[in-house]
């Protein structure tokens, strides 16, 4: 399993609150976006992003940072890590991928893990939307998704929503996560862009 860490990212981004290099990323105190959550989301063309394990598409005229090596443990580093921000700050992707040695966990494992390290933190109050396991993923792949509302304890924010889709090849010996953190209230102008987002991902084997 991946190794527990806390790695500091940029101010508007927030914290690694489920704690493994490249684990999915909790937002803190972001700022809101400017004007409705409609004008805010009107259908953005998508762009590709390619690199060198996999390709992934993300809306035009976000930010991409990196890539960059959160990790060089041994046991299972992570391999990039990218962060796509919306302008404003309030609406994040963000995509890594790891590579494990001899012990490659099941996607759900993984997920179960990092949300149980979520739970533990303490700095926020966490709601399981849903947790499934993709029975279409393409053969070889082992994809589970995970749905959660979370509000920051001590912060006077609103709920934030989060999708952690993380897919397994253990072929490869690689576990790759796509993840989208949003305001929960954007959820349904939202919540197709992501879908759209986490569908385009595809890995380079």
């Amino acid at each position: 399993m991946i190794g527990l860490s806390l790695v500091a990212v940029t101010a508007v981004a927030g914290s690694l609150l489920a704690s493994g290099p490249g684990a999915p990323l909790a937002q803190a105190a972001a700022p809101a976006a400017t004007g409705s959550p409609s004008a805010a989301a009107e259908a953005p063309a998508l762009v590709e992003l390619a690199g060198e394990y996999a390709t992934l598409r993300y809306p035009e005229g976000w930010e991409v940072e990196g890539p960059r090596v959160e990790s060089t443990d041994e046991r299972s580093p992570t391999l990039v890590f990218r962060t796509i921000t919306a302008p404003g700050g309030a609406h994040t992707f963000c995509f890594d991928v790891h590579r494990y040695g001899a012990d490659v966990p099941t996607s759900r494992e993984q997920v179960e893990e990092w949300e149980a390290d979520f739970l533990a933190s303490g700095g926020s109050t966490v709601r399981r939307i849903s947790l499934e396991e993709d029975a279409s993923a393409p053969p070889g792949w082992d994809t589970t998704r995970l749905e959660l509302t979370y509000t920051h304890i001590g912060w006077d924010e609103p709920d934030r929503w989060t999708v952690w889709q993380y897919t397994v090849i253990e072929e490869e010996g690689r576990g790759y996560l796509v993840q989208a953190d949003i305001p929960a209230a954007d959820l349904p102008v939202y919540g197709d862009l992501v879908d759209a987002v986490l569908d385009s991902f595809e890995p380079v084997l």
